[in-house]
């Protein structure tokens, strides 16, 4: 099962209030085009080979990128995150459920 925790993303002297999807099955740290716009980081072309579930491979290309990470309750203890990967063709869709039908989404804080 994923999970999803409320974190503070920082590059140089900006900061943003968002939330990461934990993965223990990935391989590498991605991070979505429109943190990376709202933080202004840079980062060396990059081409990723995905594999997708019928086997596949799909060649995303985009950035790896590095910026630090910190949890919401102690943000001035970060730890940085070297070569994380994001493309203009990452992207999670969009999703609204009823906490009242998935009882999990009862302790999940709602998005800011």
């Amino acid at each position: 099962m994923l999970k999803v925790v409320p974190v503070l993303l920082h590059y140089g002297e900006k900061t943003l209030d968002t939330f990461a999807i934990l993965d223990d099955g990935s391989e590498r740290t991605m991070l979505l085009p429109a943190a990376v716009k709202s933080l202004g980081i840079r980062g060396p072309a990059e081409a990723l080979p995905l594999r997708t579930v019928r086997q596949d491979i799909q060649v995303l290309h985009g950035y790896a990128v590095s910026f630090h990470i910190s949890s919401v309750a102690l943000p001035h203890v970060s730890f940085k995150i070297s070569g994380s990967f994001t493309a203009s063709r990452l992207s999670l869709a969009a999703c609204k459920e009823n906490s009242n039908t998935y009882a999990v989404f009862l302790y999940l804080p709602s998005t800011r």
